[in-house]
């Protein structure tokens, strides 16, 4: 196998977009991201660095989450909690009964069908905030 098809192989691992999209030039941009990513990860290799890609890219997004300040007394609405960038979501840790487990999700329950009757959506990740 070529340089070429190890790189191709080891994009599909985690790529950056996970939706197909109508724009191309979002496409390319994103395969770029996604190419700059992997050869910084492969030079932190061979300086000793992480061994794992997707350790790698956890500890890149832990590090440039934003530190900003809410403006204002009183709470803020949702919406401003996600503008200012303070929404990270996490997977919601196990416990002594389940491995693996599940809560409402805060925005899809106050979502309605046709009926009138509430959605329940369930999820796995969840946010501090």
């Amino acid at each position: 196998m070529g340089g070429v098809d190890k790189v191709d192989q080891h994009l599909t691992d985690y790529p950056v977009t996970r939706k197909r999209g109508k724009k191309y030039y979002l496409k390319i941009l994103f395969h770029l991201l996604d190419q700059a990513l992997y050869n910084s990860f492969i030079m932190y290799h061979s300086a000793g660095g992480a061994k794992n890609n997707l350790n790698y890219r956890i500890t890149i997004v832990e590090q440039n989450k934003p530190n900003v300040q809410l403006p204002g007394p009183g709470r803020p609405s949702v919406s401003l909690l996600r503008l200012t960038g303070r929404h990270f979501p996490e997977h919601i840790p196990p416990t002594g009964k389940k491995s693996t487990p599940t809560r409402q999700c805060f925005i899809c329950c106050r979502k309605t069908d046709e009926k009138g009757k509430r959605i329940r959506r369930e999820t796995r990740v969840y946010c501090k905030e």
